[in-house]
């Protein structure tokens, strides 16, 4: 059997299949909107995309918000004229996305900065990572500055696009190369506190699907609030993961506090796809749309992963991801989702009604005072704001505060002391909801650098097992800020790229500049080059991993080293790049230094010569050697090397001894007796 839950009226114009009200600000409170009627587009909220030509703008806005398929995008043409999409009819993303073309020029008279950079929310400025992005890295300059002059509000967006053709290595230096020279360009002209974001994008993979969930968050007002009511769906589910879906364009406009893994992300965006196409073949279309409240997939992994989407409006949806045998507790989990839509729900009728009065809180919600506050550690953002107050369970609705009250969980309390944490601020340790006090008593790090508790209410940064407080996160050299920035680890202490470069790194002794940590460098003999300034010195084109050949102090590449310099073999007449034989100043290769006789190689054995011809021990014995008086074998001059020569005739020196007693008669008195040697005492016998 299934349980079936009541849907609850809601206030406004929209209700549980719709889209959430149009006149509902992303980007912050918009002049000019009416109660009665839906923003108008000079009105709502802008994303603009800018970028040189042939940067891929258009093709990330096909392909992430008209499902336009990657390889389509090849056959699309320059934009030559600002394109104005409105996404508020066919998503929840109430906005519009202006596409600029490459060669605007803001020197034009007809260019209105004003006008186009006022209520803009967020730039994104995309560079061709495949490409010389030098003059991208100028036009990327020259746009933000004067963005930020006008409206020093928008969030700046930079996507490092087309990375699909590059490896993991190449990556990460590119990404780290257009940082620091961005963040440098800005710091010349003293815009030190203008934000840049960099992310890796491209549109064959959910890489540029979670860039653009990342912009569209920062749009949100109610994004802690969304996450809190994820946080204790999950919590209470016994759900591992969940996001809050834009079923269109597949951007999570939310998910809870733990960290994001993309191979998670990829597998409910694949099952929005399945979903999406499975219910236009074969859902009912005649009352609008084949994705309805009643919709819902359940997807079983190989790996007793479970993934459940389930329909919060007609835009948008909530994927878990979750085990089999959480899973059981389907009832569960479905009842906890009735009440998280219905928090959702007013969570964005707040919203409404607050901008509806001008900004201040309907007089029939209560609002709280304290400040907001959040933390980089996770799971530990479990309290909600909206438009800067905490809002605790306390302040929702009595039927809102009723449910999460009483439905979610029989009790709340806090794990340690077990006072209940009913209209008060908690945080999760562990699946384990913990009262401020117990928290910062029990579970608050110390910081690295001045040694003090950092407490639940202070941003704070970790590196491998050492935490900080935000401020204390800084460079031991210059005292740098390094929230922002790529640093280096020096002992006990963090230094910035620039401290590093200035006092660590080694110099290219090419250019003599540094050689930034991160980039790809050669030593050889202590010596250290950049990659492109490596290069050989007779066709001065770059060496890289290939082969060298050192010459002095040059360094030279094996063709050009064979062509300029080797020497030559004395009998093939070839160059001689490595490895040869040395003979009368002459130098062989190994296979052409052979015997002049059976043509046997020579190197590595022993060999004689007959006048500059080499031979072997064998040839040289039978052709040329003299042969021993004694035992009248060839005497070579090997083994002892040793002979006695008398006359006409030659002994090896152990063959040289008395014919007669055989005593030797090396070093000693001898007798000739015709063919025959004798010693002095066989000859006095005689």
């Amino acid at each position: 059997m299934s349980i079936q839950y009541g849907e609850p009226d809601m206030a406004g114009s929209y209700g549980v299949v719709d889209s959430f009200p149009k006149d509902f600000g992303y980007g912050g409170d918009e002049a000019g909107i009416d109660d009665d009627s839906s923003a108008s587009a000079d009105t709502q909220p802008r994303i603009l995309l800018m970028g040189l030509r042939r940067s891929g703008k258009s093709s990330i806005q096909k392909v992430v918000f008209h499902k336009m398929s990657p390889n389509e995008t090849l056959f699309l043409e320059s934009t030559n004229k600002i394109h104005k999409d409105d996404l508020s009819g066919s998503s929840f993303v109430n906005f519009q996305i202006w596409d600029f073309p490459g060669q605007v020029d803001f020197f034009d008279p007809t260019f209105d900065d004003e006008m186009i950079f006022t209520g803009t929310g967020a730039l994104i400025f995309v560079i061709d990572a495949q490409d010389d992005y030098v003059e991208a890295l100028g036009r990327l300059h020259g746009t933000v500055s004067r963005a930020y002059r006008v409206n020093p509000h928008i969030n700046f967006e930079v996507f490092i696009h087309k990375v699909d053709g590059l490896s993991d290595d190449h990556k990460i230096e590119t990404q780290r190369d257009v940082y620091q020279r961005a963040n440098d360009d800005l710091a010349d002209v003293g815009l030190e506190k203008l934000h840049l974001s960099f992310y890796l994008t491209s549109i064959y993979d959910h890489s540029i699907f979670e860039a653009f969930s990342k912009v569209v968050q920062k749009l949100l007002p109610q994004l802690p609030t969304l996450e809190n009511l994820l946080n204790i769906f999950i919590s209470h589910s016994g759900i591992e993961k969940a996001f809050l879906f834009d079923m269109v364009s597949k951007i999570y406009i939310a998910t809870d506090s733990s960290a994001v893994d993309m191979q998670s992300y990829e597998l409910c965006c694949d099952m929005i796809d399945v979903v999406i196409d499975i219910s236009c073949i074969y859902g009912p279309i005649e009352d609008g749309g084949a994705y309805d409240k009643e919709s819902l997939a359940i997807i079983k992994l190989n790996n007793t992963t479970v993934l459940y989407l389930k329909e919060v409006t007609r835009f948008l949806a909530v994927v878990c991801v979750l085990r089999e045998e959480s899973f059981e507790r389907k009832g569960l989990i479905d009842y906890n989702f009735h009440c998280f839509r219905k928090a959702v729900h007013e969570v964005f009728e707040v919203g409404c009604r607050t901008q509806r009065n001008g900004g201040r809180p309907d007089d029939s919600l209560t609002s709280s005072t304290s400040t907001s506050s959040s933390t980089h550690a996770p799971n530990h953002r479990n309290y909600a704001s909206h438009n800067g107050s905490m809002i605790s369970p306390a302040d929702y609705p009595e039927e809102t505060r009723h449910e999460l009250a009483a439905t979610m969980s029989d009790r709340f309390d806090c794990k340690e002391c077990s006072e209940s944490l009913y209209g008060r601020k908690y945080i999760q340790v562990e699946q384990q909801p913990h009262c401020i006090p117990c928290y910062d008593r029990l579970h608050a790090n110390t910081c690295h650098q001045c040694k003090d508790l950092i407490g639940h209410n202070a941003r704070e940064l970790f590196y491998e097992d050492r935490h900080y407080h935000e401020h204390c996160f800084r460079c031991f050299r210059c005292e740098r800020s390094l929230a922002d920035e790529p640093f280096t680890p020096q002992g006990e202490g963090l230094v910035c790229n620039e401290c590093y470069c200035n006092e660590f790194s080694s110099k290219c002794v090419a250019c003599d500049r540094t050689v930034m940590p991160g980039s790809r460098k050669l030593e050889y003999a202590g010596t250290t080059w950049h990659e492109d300034c490596f290069v050989c010195q007779g066709c001065e084109k770059p060496i890289g991993g290939q082969a060298f050949i050192p010459d002095k102090e040059a360094y030279y590449c094996v063709p050009c080293y064979e062509a300029r310099l080797a020497p030559r073999c004395s009998h093939c007449k070839k160059a001689l790049a490595k490895g040869g034989v040395t003979y009368q100043d002459e130098v062989w290769h190994k296979e052409c230094f052979v015997c002049t006789g059976c043509k046997t190689p020579l190197a590595g054995q022993p060999f004689t010569s007959q006048g500059d011809s080499p031979y072997c021990v064998k040839c040289f014995s039978t052709l040329y050697a003299q042969k021993c008086a004694g035992c009248n074998t060839a005497i070579t001059g090997f083994g002892d090397g040793k002979y006695v020569s008398f006359q006409e005739r030659q002994w090896h020196q152990p063959c040289f001894k008395c014919s007669r007693c055989s005593v030797s008669l090396v070093g000693a008195g001898f007798f000739p007796d015709r063919d025959q040697i004798l010693c002095s005492d066989c000859n006095s016998d005689e």
